[in-house]
Formats: structure tokens, sequence, C-alpha cells
């Protein structure tokens, strides 16, 4: 072999291997945007809102606690993580279980099973507008129980990346780079829905809000009265990150 053409190998192998080193710094960086390490916990100011026509509107303020407890296979064998979620309500002195969740990585996808509902929060690579149906796995089976109506809340959504790489201030804590996600937003003169999240690389989720609103009348309000004002049924939900490790 002649020298020329050992040259080019030994040029192609560098490139090559400068190029997988790349791709793994790049995989390792977005995947700690949503955090997988045993002992790894977040806290939450939850704060939600209850409407029904026929009932008085009910508001709850409370502590959540979320944290990554343990490792273990899921049934099909992909390493899976169990997060468990307690809760402290005002006044209260302890954070009392109150679920368990577990977020899969499973290639470009980062799934997690709340209550039962298996959602794709985040797909790689992360990039502005990039879209995809992160309800997939569960929306054609759920079967919803609403008091509102019969609307479902969980259908036809387009997640969607609408900031990313942005800075994010939440009371004094700064997040550098930062992720929103858009799960759904639409909604008329008499029905609302809306979901966001927002992650933070090396902490996971840091905000939330969930809107799921109706207005049931005989009279439409002005259409100059925008949400959550204008709704007499349904619920919001917003979570803000409040300390974390």
């Amino acid at each position: 072999m002649n020298k020329s053409v050992i040259i080019l190998f030994a040029l192609i192998s560098i490139l090559c291997l400068s190029c997988k080193d790349e791709i793994e710094t790049l995989d390792k960086v977005e995947e700690n945007y949503l955090p997988t390490e045993v002992g790894k916990y977040r806290i939450y100011q939850v704060d939600s809102f209850l409407l029904e026509p026929t009932f008085p509107d009910i508001n709850t303020s409370h502590l959540v606690r979320e944290e990554i407890v343990e490792s273990f296979e899921d049934n099909t064998g992909r390493e899976s993580f169990r997060v468990l979620r307690t809760q402290k309500i005002a006044g209260g002195n302890r954070f009392i279980p109150i679920a368990s969740w577990y977020i899969t990585p499973d290639g470009n996808n980062i799934e997690q099973n709340e209550d039962n509902l298996t959602f794709i929060k985040l797909v790689y690579p992360i990039k502005i507008d990039k879209k995809w149906n992160g309800n997939v796995l569960f929306e054609n089976t759920l079967v919803e129980n609403r008091k509102c109506s019969t609307d479902e809340f969980y259908k036809n959504w387009d997640y969607s990346y609408t900031q990313v790489n942005t800075a994010v201030t939440i009371d004094t804590m700064t997040f550098a780079s930062t992720a929103t996600v858009i799960g759904v937003d639409d909604g008329n003169l008499i029905r609302k829905r809306y979901s966001k999240e927002v992650y933070a690389e090396n902490v996971g989720l840091i905000e939330r809000e969930e809107y799921d609103l109706e207005y049931n009348g005989s009279i439409i309000p002005a259409s100059n009265l925008g949400w959550p004002d204008r709704a007499n049924c349904g619920y919001t939900v917003t979570m803000k990150l409040v300390a974390h490790n």
C-alpha cells in the first residue's frame, strides 16, 4: 500500500472518531433536560383551581416533591427510573407519598408514565418547531370521565418546541438553557385547552401550566373576556420549581 493511501486512511479514521465524539457529547447534553440519576429530586409549588357550575370553586396550594428513587427494567427490558411523588399541604410538616411514576429513555424519545398514562415528553434532537405526538401511546384507548362535557382533553395534541436554549428565571433561580414544550393550545369562545412545560438542562421540569376550561351556559360571555375568567367549568394547574439538587 503506498504512502498516500495510508495517510488518507489515517485522516478518515481521525475524522470518524471526531464525529463519534461530537455525537456522543450532543446526546449526553440533550438527555440532561430530564435527568434520571437516582437521588435527583425537585420540589414544586403547585396551585390548582377547580370550577364546577353547581358547586363552589375550589383553590388548593401545596408542595410536591419528585425524586428518582431507583432504576429497574420494564416489561420490555428497557432501563427505567421510578419517580416517587410526595406532597406537603399548606401548614403540614412532612411530605406524604401520593404516587409513583416512572421515566423510560427510549432511543430518541423520553417517556414518562403518569397515573398509568405514558407520555412522550421529549424527543431528540431538541430544536425549534420540532413536532411530535406525545399522547400517541394512549390517546386512542383512553376513556375520559369529565364533568364538564364529553369532549376529550388529550385528543389531537401536537407537541412542539417553541423555545430552545433560552435562559429562564424563576424567583431567585436562573437556568441558562431551557426548552419549552407546548402540548396543546387551542380554543374558542366556549372551550380552552392548554399545556406548557419548561425543562432546564441538568435539572428537568421547572415549570408547568395546564388548562382544561369551558363555559356551560345559555349566554356566552363577551369575547373580550379571556380565559380562565370566562370559564365556569374545568380546572387550571400550575407548577413552579422552588428547590432541587
